[in-house]
């Protein structure tokens, strides 16, 4: 069954026979029981993981430190794979939901001794599978995006987490800005301002009458 379902894994069509072949043979497999925990949120991406049987649930705690549920994962299910193709830690914690649930996993360094060269069309295969209109990932992947923007930000150090969460939802994220593009013009007054958050890449700052030197 491992076999077909990494067969069936879009982001693993870029293997060849051989590298599916060894990615297969050093896989192990994990079995837990009910509401036993196979990962924690904020922790290193460490492991990949394939639901083997039964079915596993995710999870994050709110302001009171209870679990909202979030997304289950049946058999041929991949775990961990958003952390791993953006190279951050995993977004939230996992748990089986099921008596006798168990996994296929590897370490992530086993992983990328086979994909190679290969990682990063790998990774970018995944994230477009979870950032694609149809995946049930896509909206929390945008919003909790859009929270760890506002979380970095030492102007909302203050807040909690529900506020940050409140500041979240109205934020329009800007996938690209091109360089040399203008955000805000000096002394002009806007209906409805904005404020700006850098997330990635650098913006520069400079006075109107002299557009050379860089603030």
């Amino acid at each position: 069954a491992l076999r077909s379902w990494l067969k069936e894994c879009e982001a693993m069509l870029h293997l060849s026979g051989v590298e599916l072949e060894v990615l297969v043979q050093l896989m192990k497999q994990r079995t837990l029981k009910k509401d036993e925990v196979l990962l924690c949120g904020g922790d290193a991406s460490a492991e990949f993981f394939m639901v083997s049987d039964g079915v596993f649930e995710s999870y994050e705690h709110d302001d009171n430190n209870e679990e909202v549920s979030l997304f289950t994962y049946a058999p041929g299910d991949a775990i961990g794979a958003i952390s791993y193709s953006s190279n951050k830690p995993y977004l939230y914690s996992v748990k089986a939901a099921t008596d006798e649930a168990s996994v296929w996993y590897i370490d992530v360094e086993s992983l990328d001794d086979i994909l190679q060269s290969k990682k990063e069309v790998v990774q970018k295969s995944m994230l477009s599978k979870y950032n694609s209109a149809g995946s049930k990932f896509a909206d929390y992947i945008a919003q909790r995006t859009k929270y760890d923007i506002v979380a970095s930000c030492d102007l909302f150090n203050d807040l909690t987490d529900n506020d940050k969460k409140a500041v979240a939802d109205k934020l329009d994220l800007i996938d690209q800005v091109p360089k040399g593009k203008v955000l805000c013009i000096q002394g002009e007054e806007e209906d409805n301002p904005k404020l700006f958050i850098v997330h990635e890449g650098v913006l520069e700052a400079y006075e109107q009458n002299n557009p050379n030197e860089v603030l």
